[in-house]
């Protein structure tokens, strides 16, 4: 089975804006970003069994790139839930407030959101269930910190260093699994 990660494009938001579960817009390049994100998919006629955060920058995304497909969205998918400091400007949150997440983002949970622990349970049991569905290849179009959940749950990377993989809006991450063992590839 292969399952292609795709990060969303990008988003019309200010720059240093917290904005994980928040729903905010793609830019006006999200056509532009997609046909290359199109042309990295292969170009088969693949029965893709499609999936999606229920955020309007992923689903826009894919409808885009299958239109007329039926799609399933999951709020598992989601980006990490900020609490209290989405939309907020990373540098307006009072320091007092964020060094402790910032020092142990793991296990530190921020106001009224989610703690990047809580986001690794959850998005498992999204995974998990999503491979067990069928053998189809699958497309899922979500969040930079939802693949690098990912990415820590299938090669053990530390939590603590998921964050050093960069992926940029509109990456695409193709995931070979079969007889149990993955194998990553950054398209």
């Amino acid at each position: 089975m292969d399952i292609y990660l795709i990060r969303h494009t990008s988003v019309d938001v200010p720059t240093g804006l917290c904005y994980g579960q928040s729903d905010v817009p793609s830019t006006k390049t999200l056509e532009e970003e997609a046909k290359v994100i199109q042309k990295k998919l292969p170009s088969t006629q693949v029965d893709f069994d499609l999936h999606s955060s229920p955020l309007s920058r992923c689903t826009h995304l894919m409808e885009f790139l299958f239109p007329e497909k039926v799609f399933q969205t999951d709020k598992r998918w989601m980006e990490m839930n900020f609490g209290d400091w989405e939309m907020k400007l990373w540098n307006d949150i009072p320091e007092d407030e964020s060094q402790p997440w910032m020092q142990d983002f793991v296990n530190v949970t921020t106001p009224n959101g989610e703690s990047f622990s809580h986001m690794i349970e959850r998005v498992k049991s999204v995974w998990e269930e999503t491979l067990q569905q069928s053998t189809n290849d699958k497309v899922i179009v979500c969040h930079g910190g939802v693949i690098r959940t990912i990415l820590h749950l299938i090669l053990e990377i530390p939590a603590q260093k998921v964050f050093a993989v960069d992926i940029d809006y509109g990456a695409m991450i193709k995931i070979q699994y079969q007889y149990g063992f993955f194998k990553v590839k950054f398209l």
